[in-house]
């Protein structure tokens, strides 16, 4: 855990300097036979990690960043992926503001999918909330958890191997944020 750590902060700190123009492309030894590679071009980064767990990978441009490992992947856009399953509603993006990547795509071994995260103002959140109860109903899904306490609104439900979930978190000025997984 504690090579882990390491590991982390050094590629914090590593991005750090990509970012800031004071690298491009060095390898660093980092003991024990690991190695730290750190590239980059303007625009991007890459940073990679070799050590007796795996390879660990950070790379981004303007348009995300990406992170991998042996254990899986996590991708961020600012847009909506032409692969984002075609058949699950999406907000129109004048509509919404990004809260974090917006999109946010995983893979690990157990699943993989999507999270999206959004603002919406004023009345539009029971538009968004709707438009989910709508999609799940019509498609089948059952609702294995719905709560609303406090302006918050949690829905669970699944379809065979598929997951939706969604949250939607304060009033005027709503946070949602839709899970979409596909369990392996």
């Amino acid at each position: 855990m504690k090579k882990k750590l390491v590991v982390i902060h050094g590629l914090m700190l590593m991005s750090l300097l990509v970012l800031t123009g004071c690298f491009n492309g060095i390898t660093i030894p980092i003991g024990d036979g690991n190695t730290m590679s750190i590239g980059g071009e303007e625009g991007a980064f890459s940073i990679s990690v070799q050590g007796e767990d795996g390879l660990v990978e950070l790379s981004g441009n303007e348009d995300g960043i990406l992170f991998s490992s042996d254990e899986g992947s996590l991708q961020t856009y600012r847009e909506i992926p032409d692969h984002f399953p075609s058949d699950v509603p999406t907000p129109k993006s004048d509509d919404v503001t990004a809260v974090g990547s917006f999109v946010t795509e995983v893979e690990t071994e157990e699943s993989n999918g999507f999270i999206l995260s959004f603002k919406v103002e004023g009345d539009e959140k029971q538009k968004y909330i709707d438009m989910y109860m709508e999609y799940l109903e019509s498609n089948n899904f059952e609702i294995e958890k719905s709560e609303e306490e406090y302006e918050t609104i949690i829905v669970a439900a699944k379809k065979g191997k598929d997951v939706l979930n969604f949250h939607a978190f304060g009033g005027d000025d709503a946070v949602f944020t839709i899970q979409i997984l596909e369990n392996k």
